[in-house]
């Protein structure tokens, strides 16, 4: 008779222990990995840019002449159109032509044209209403009705208030003065308060 052998039972309950433990480790390796979550840097919007762009503008308003015995004080109409170019929020830039007349002194009509290339600058506020300084150098033709006719060159200064009626449209309100020195006659000064319109083409 072969001898019998009897596993005891606490070897057993090790060995169950151990297979049980292997295949819970076989299943976590079937088990798929989780995915790697990469973190992104958080996108910061770029600051706003200045506004940019051309721009047409219209000007019309009241002009006074004074120099000279015979001329003395003088008012009149003056207009004017023009195409310019806004480079960022302090400083644009326009090309205007304008026409001034008829005065009507004592002793003569006058009427003058002025091509001008002008620069600005305009304050900011914060706020719809933006002051603003200019000059401006160009020609100026002076004709009166007594046959005197010249051409010179001439300046001018700006100072005003823009307000923004919308997105498109800018208001401005302004002083502008006007130097030219004339052949044969006092020098041209013209002091005109003017209300424009510019459309922005941007």
């Amino acid at each position: 008779m072969k001898p019998y052998y009897r596993i005891p039972a606490l070897s057993a309950a090790a060995i169950g222990a151990l297979m049980a433990t292997t295949a819970l480790s076989q299943a976590a390796d079937l088990l798929p990995e989780p995915p790697v979550i990469i973190e992104q840097p958080p996108v910061l919007a770029p600051p706003p840019a200045d506004d940019a762009g051309f721009y047409i503008r219209a000007d019309v308003g009241i002009s006074e002449f004074a120099a000279g015995s015979c001329i003395g004080n003088a008012q009149a109409f003056t207009g004017g159109i023009g195409a310019g170019y806004r480079f960022n929020r302090n400083f644009r830039s326009d090309v205007t032509l304008n026409y001034t007349g008829r005065y009507k002194p004592a002793c003569q009509k006058i009427r003058t044209w002025t091509a001008m290339l002008n620069g600005y600058f305009d304050i900011p506020t914060n706020s719809i209403i933006t002051p603003y300084l200019g000059v401006g150098i160009g020609w100026i033709n002076v004709k009166s009705s007594t046959g005197f006719k010249d051409d010179s060159v001439a300046y001018a200064g700006m100072v005003g208030l823009t307000m923004k009626a919308s997105q498109k449209v800018d208001v401005d309100l302004g002083y502008k003065y006007t130097y030219s020195k004339i052949e044969g006659s006092p020098n041209w000064k013209d002091h005109a308060v003017r209300v424009g319109l510019r459309l922005n083409m941007y």
